[in-house]
């Protein structure tokens, strides 16, 4: 007997911005490494508008400053990602990460119900993120819950099983949040630089 894949909700939250340029990169380096190991479903949760500025750090696509979100673009990404649930929403205040982080977590758990399972790991993550090389989660995950010094590190939101990828992540940021880990725990050094290589992101 073929023993059951574990479920993956892969959650996506914030503004679309450059999904276009990024979308190949997640497929490439996210799905692919992933699939034979894990079930995986994705979800959004996004605004209606591309970017908003003025109270954002990201500011280097001016084109899409204020850019609403059409329907012909709501279609595109339901056919790229393919996703469970998807919800657009208009952004009342100045900054949504606040909002838009636990919406999409909120889909998931909504969609686990009504098919009455439960996802054994979420992960969060944004359609404008860039990932230059491949993430396979079983290693992430099992390098971290075999080390409950590392735990600290990993993970966000405050849920269960939350695979969160932040903003961006380095190298150098990498190392320099574990550092007072490592001083403690010198034999996990290599694994931390090859785990810190694979969960190298910049924004596109």
């Amino acid at each position: 007997m073929i023993p059951k894949k574990p479920k993956l909700a892969i959650c996506f939250f914030g503004h679309l911005r450059t999904y276009k340029q990024t979308y190949q990169s997640f497929f490439e380096n996210i799905i692919k490494p992933n699939e034979k190991e894990w079930d995986i479903d994705i979800f959004i949760h996004t605004w209606d508008e591309f970017e908003k500025s003025g109270f954002t750090w990201h500011n280097h696509f001016k084109e899409l400053d204020r850019k609403k979100v059409e329907q012909k673009d709501i279609a595109e990404v339901e056919s790229i990602y393919k996703p469970k649930k998807i919800l657009v929403e208009t952004l009342m205040q100045d900054i949504g990460l606040g909002i838009s982080y636990p919406k999409v977590q909120e889909l998931a758990r909504i969609y686990a119900k009504e098919q009455n399972f439960e996802y054994d790991y979420t992960l969060v993550t944004r359609p404008d993120l860039y990932f230059y090389t491949a993430l396979r989660l079983k290693l992430y995950i099992d390098f971290y819950e075999g080390n409950e010094d590392m735990k600290s590190v990993a993970g966000g939101g405050g849920y269960r099983k939350n695979i969160s990828l932040p903003l961006t992540i380095s190298l150098i940021e990498c190392l320099l949040q574990t550092l007072d880990i490592l001083t403690k725990q010198i034999c996990f050094c290599l694994e931390i630089l090859i785990l810190c290589l694979f969960v190298s992101i910049q924004v596109f």
